[in-house]
């Protein structure tokens, strides 16, 4: 038998994952079918914290992120959002 309990909304948790691309990984060596400007972090760094705002998810996990302290953790902060950093450890 299925519970037929009504979700409420504040009962509803949205979770965004989204890979940003590090400023560091961005070059036109490796992403060669675009154009500079739109890997440049000064382009990309401000649409990346509109999607987030706009997704008004709970929980955002980010991949490849660098740029913590000067860009996303005030950037985040703005939105109300707790930042939680972990490096990946280095295997190699």
């Amino acid at each position: 038998m299925r519970n037929k309990a009504k979700l409420h909304p504040e009962n509803i948790m949205h979770v965004m994952s989204y890979n940003v691309l590090a400023d560091r990984l961005a070059s036109l060596s490796k992403f060669s079918h675009t154009t500079a400007p739109i890997l440049h972090f000064d382009y990309r760094g401000p649409r990346i914290i509109e999607e987030i705002r706009q997704s008004k998810a709970s929980i955002i996990c980010l991949q490849e992120v660098d740029r913590v302290k000067d860009f996303y953790q005030p950037q985040l902060a703005d939105l109300g959002m707790d930042l939680v950093h972990y490096k990946r450890p280095r295997f190699f």
